[in-house]
């Protein structure tokens, strides 16, 4: 594969990007921990079941961060990671040997109708602008290419945890449906996601609103004994299951599979 790539110190880091201590605790969690391993999980399923990918796809992964997710999408064929940290391609470099670039996620140095699959996991949330964002995924996807979304649910659950990650906003489901259409998008699928914490994170982030607040936020990942990282993994895996084939209407996360149109179906 050849692909005409800005070099990662060709450019600087235009928005705020997390401390790199958070990169470090997640380039050491994101192969065991709980959310990653059920991210993933998830991921694998709806791509197969439902992703219809040709072989030997060309795959965009926006906001690739620390690479956790690179090895899995290396399944569907090659991978390309955009990040707009220097600091977390630094890390992915430490595990992966794919394309990688330093770059926004609302301006991507691509070229058009490029890539099969593009994926934005947790990344629409840090964007300042995400309609902008998403029509750059519309811009660069093959016609019939697609796309997988996923952001944190609900703004009511808003909290130092989104803070410390940089985040803009939260999403409701008809909010990120509203948006993808409007870029251009079809949505093949959409569902809420990880929902058997949403009892508990709603309950510790209306406890944590009750306590002063501190200088410098920090995220709510947490390390588990190892039997509740297994339970809750085992039980992501069962969403895995489910999500190709039914909506889940509640959970702390969205996922959304969307497809770019044809050329012919534009023009219907």
């Amino acid at each position: 594969m050849s692909l005409s790539l800005p070099a990662p110190t060709e450019t600087g880091e235009r928005s705020p990007t997390l401390n790199p201590d958070e990169y470090r605790r997640m380039f050491q969690l994101e192969e065991h921990y709980w959310w990653f391993v059920g991210r993933r999980c998830i991921i694998d399923k709806l791509l197969l079941q439902r992703g219809q990918l040709p072989p030997a796809a060309l795959v965009l992964d926006v906001g690739c961060g620390s690479g956790g997710n690179i090895r899995t999408l290396e399944k569907f064929g090659a991978v390309v990671g955009v990040d707009i940290s220097l600091v977390a391609l630094t890390f992915c470099r430490r595990r992966h040997s794919c394309n990688l670039a330093l770059s926004e996620g609302d301006y991507l140095p691509l070229r058009s109708d490029r890539f099969d699959l593009v994926t934005l996991l947790d990344v629409l949330e840090h964007t300042e602008d995400d309609n902008r964002a998403l029509c750059e995924v519309h811009r660069v996807l093959k016609p019939g290419g697609k796309a997988l979304i996923t952001v944190p649910a609900y703004p009511t659950l808003w909290s130092e945890h989104d803070e410390a990650l940089h985040h803009k906003r939260r999403y409701r489901s008809k909010e990120l449906r509203d948006k993808a259409q409007k870029a251009g998008f079809r949505v093949l699928r959409m569902s809420h996601a990880i929902s058997a914490v949403l009892a508990p994170v709603y309950l510790f982030r209306w406890l944590q609103r009750l306590r002063p607040r501190r200088v410098e936020p920090k995220t709510a990942l947490v390390s588990l004994p190892a039997p509740v990282n297994r339970l809750l993994v085992a039980y992501l895996k069962m969403e895995a299951r489910l999500i190709p084939r039914a909506s889940i209407p509640f959970g702390v996360s969205i996922i959304c599979l969307v497809q770019k149109p044809n050329r012919n179906e534009d023009e219907e």
